[in-house]
């Protein structure tokens, strides 16, 4: 089979969430994974992401349907303190 790219999006200008169907050990799976843009313009998988089985996909769905965007707790900004 290989790999089928379903979906990707950006995170920011070097960064992209991609969502593909994988195939490891002759076995599938749905990846979910951060890629970032390296010097030569092409994209690697970091270890940021995950790995459904294609049988748990249901339930994975069910779980993100309940998430509410309003729900989220508010995103924190780093201080960026200077030191003098």
């Amino acid at each position: 089979m290989g790999d089928v790219v379903i979906a990707e999006m950006a995170k920011n200008p070097l960064e992209v969430i991609r969502i593909q169907r994988r195939e490891y050990k002759n076995r599938e799976f749905i990846d979910i994974r951060l890629f970032y843009q390296d010097d030569a313009g092409s994209w690697q998988p970091t270890r940021k992401g995950t790995t459904i089985h294609p049988d748990a996909w249901g339930d994975f769905m069910a779980a993100l349907a309940k998430v509410e965007v309003d729900d989220a707790p508010p995103r924190r900004r780093r201080s960026r303190s200077r030191r003098t």
